[in-house]
């Protein structure tokens, strides 16, 4: 699988689960880095989103996600069925990372199957990722 290329020198690591790190890039986007070939399920699905929201609210705001699917080997039905329930007082967009034929497909699976109701987009990269990101920003 490919290697994320991030820029961790610009990014501040907020924390991590059993499965992710996560990074923070500007005041409220969420850089969410699965560990390399991790399976996504019921269990880490949980963590991961209790994270979000407990960092949304330690924050006093909803977030934007960006996360490096590449890293992810599988994701289950039930996962996609946990991340599709993220509600916009948390979570305000995500911008799915996807740079090999299966990232892509698991993303496509994501935003297809969940019909997730948070804005949700795929790129090709962290760059364009972040700036749709801060265009789908609420309006203070």
């Amino acid at each position: 699988m490919d290697q994320p290329k991030y820029p961790l020198d610009t990014w501040e690591s907020v924390g991590e689960t059993i499965s992710t790190k996560y990074f923070l890039d500007d005041k409220d986007i969420l850089i969410v880095i699965p560990d390399q070939g991790s399976i996504d399920d019921e269990v880490t699905a949980l963590e991961n989103v209790n994270f979000i929201i407990d960092f949304s609210e330690k924050i006093g705001s909803s977030v934007g996600t960006v996360i490096y699917l590449t890293n992810l080997r599988s994701q289950d039905t039930k996962a996609r069925k946990i991340y599709s329930k993220m509600d916009s007082n948390h979570n305000y967009a995500t911008g799915l990372v996807v740079t090999n034929l299966l990232s892509r497909a698991i993303g496509s699976f994501f935003i297809g199957l969940s019909k997730p109701p948070l804005p949700s987009k795929l790129f090709s990269n962290y760059e364009d990722a972040i700036e749709w990101i801060k265009t789908q920003r609420p309006k203070n």
